[in-house]
């Protein structure tokens, strides 16, 4: 008797492991694979989602010009939202495609208050403060990609994965709760005099309705040629020398962290007769922890060293360069490529697991550490533009997690783990020197920027009580442009 072919198998090259029983497309089948679809192919939906976020902030974050940033955020809250809840609806075999649908539009939407939370920033901290205000918000944006990904596991390991996306839904329903009762609008123009500044009511029901329904009182009404305006200059801040230089060492430091959350679960869930490390979809979940253990290590770094440094180097003369903002980058030169080359020779040789989660704490390390950093030193060399800097960064470090799913696989089959990560490993240790760069002629290639960037750079910024700049070695820690300011603000 002639045995039937196996149709649903997994692993890696030319010999497959047949999966028995073989499940059926009935989706209450425990066993079932939902959508029919290879593993590779299913990650393109996560392709749609980020396609989502590089390109929502740059449709909608023009809008914050008609109904302002607060109306902004809760609306993009609520689409997230609805999102959220079409994705997991989607169960049929034939669902697929309105799946991916869903993941893009919750992108397109759920991306715009990460990119507006920059000009929070910009309107509640000062210079001396801003290095571990963009560390809390850009790791904690992160922390979400990072962290999430662990729990999901832990849910589905016991739970549908629908229940994933539920997940998300009560904690994006309570973030629209939070934002709708704690959001304030946060904008003041210090060149107005106080007579003409708009007000809001000062009945907390009465802003709410002001901020967000729907928002147009809380700015001024723009021409059409502003808001054009406003749809042009992220693209020419992006080819501004500077960005330039910085989004492409963004590109491989953080998008080389997204392929190795790309091909870990597949590496790691593979049986051990086909290569793989033979982890059950638990293990895989408790592994993503190393990744938790990254983003603390980033809060805590960001805390500890991304105003002290930058300050430290002020000291000298007391005049402050944008560019003292990314000496602390020297230390993501140093973790991404040793990271991804232990990731790659663990895989080439299968060595330990324990090897493979310290190459990836290092890769997720440096690429969350280094997205704080990189985006306050842009800000801050157009400190006017703040969310059109944001949008272009966005896209520079998401590009690289859009297209790697794609090829990522593919490339590993062909070429070995060892080449492929080998030849990334190569590539971060070239894109340091842009950094070098940066960092040795930032101030020249700031004047050849495509759009008006006013930023701080040659302000008195050390000072010591007598108002006279402070020395080298000086314990001095006030922070201001003509004089100290209060000890307390230090």
């Amino acid at each position: 008797m002639a045995l039937s072919r196996q149709r649903w198998t997994i692993g890696r090259g030319h010999q497959k492991i047949a999966l028995i029983p073989q499940p059926t497309d009935d989706p209450k089948d425990p066993l079932a694979p939902y959508y029919n679809r290879p593993t590779t192919e299913l990650s393109y939906s996560v392709s749609a989602g980020i396609a989502g976020l590089m390109m929502g902030p740059v449709f909608f974050v023009p809008l914050t010009s008609v109904i302002g940033r607060s109306s902004l955020i809760f609306w993009s809250l609520i689409f997230t939202l609805a999102f959220d809840i079409w994705g997991p609806l989607m169960t049929g075999p034939h669902d697929y495609i309105p799946f991916v649908l869903s993941r893009m539009f919750a992108g397109l939407s759920g991306a715009i208050p990460v990119v507006l939370a920059a000009g929070y920033i910009m309107d509640l901290y000062f210079l001396h403060q801003r290095g571990k205000a963009f560390t809390v918000l850009e790791v904690s944006f992160l922390a979400g990609v990072l962290v999430m990904p662990g729990i999901g596991g832990f849910i589905a390991n016991s739970h549908p994965w629908m229940d994933d996306f539920w997940f998300l839904v009560a904690i994006n329903g309570l973030s629209v709760i939070l934002a709708f009762v704690f959001l304030e609008d946060t904008s003041f123009n210090r060149t107005v005099p106080a007579e003409k500044r708009k007000s809001l009511e000062a009945s907390w029901l009465r802003r709410r309705i002001t901020l967000f329904l729907p928002g147009t009182a809380t700015v001024a009404r723009p021409s059409i040629k502003h808001i054009g305006r406003r749809y042009v200059n992220p693209f020419l801040i992006g080819l501004s020398p500077v960005t330039l230089l910085a989004g492409l060492f963004t590109i491989p430091i953080f998008g080389f962290l997204i392929g190795l959350g790309v091909t870990s679960s597949i590496f790691l869930q593979t049986p051990v007769e086909a290569g793989g490390y033979g982890f059950t979809p638990l293990q895989n979940a408790a592994f993503t922890t190393t990744w938790w253990f990254s983003v603390i290590a980033c809060q805590l770094c960001g805390a500890l060293l991304n105003d002290r440094i930058p300050l430290r180097l002020a000291r000298r003369s007391g005049i402050w360069h944008p560019e003292y903002r990314l000496t602390n980058i020297f230390v993501v030169m140093f973790a991404s490529p040793i990271g991804i080359g232990i990731y790659g020779a663990g895989l080439q040789y299968h060595l330990h697991f324990m090897v493979l989660a310290l190459g990836q704490f290092l890769v997720v390390f440096a690429g969350s550490y280094s997205t704080p950093i990189v985006v306050n030193y842009i800000t801050e060399c157009f400190p006017e533009l703040a969310l059109e800097v944001s949008v272009v960064m966005g896209i520079y470090r998401q590009v690289f997690g859009l297209s790697l799913p794609f090829f990522i696989v593919p490339w590993t089959e062909v070429v070995g783990p060892g080449w492929a990560f080998g030849t990334m490993a190569f590539i971060t240790v070239f894109v340091s020197f842009f950094m070098v760069v940066l960092i040795w002629k930032g101030q020249a290639l700031r004047e050849r920027s495509l759009v008006a960037g006013h930023s701080e750079d040659g302000i008195q910024v050390v000072t010591t009580d007598d108002g006279r700049p402070d020395g080298v070695g000086s314990e001095g820690n006030s922070v201001s442009q003509s004089g100290s300011l209060p000890e307390k603000l230090a």
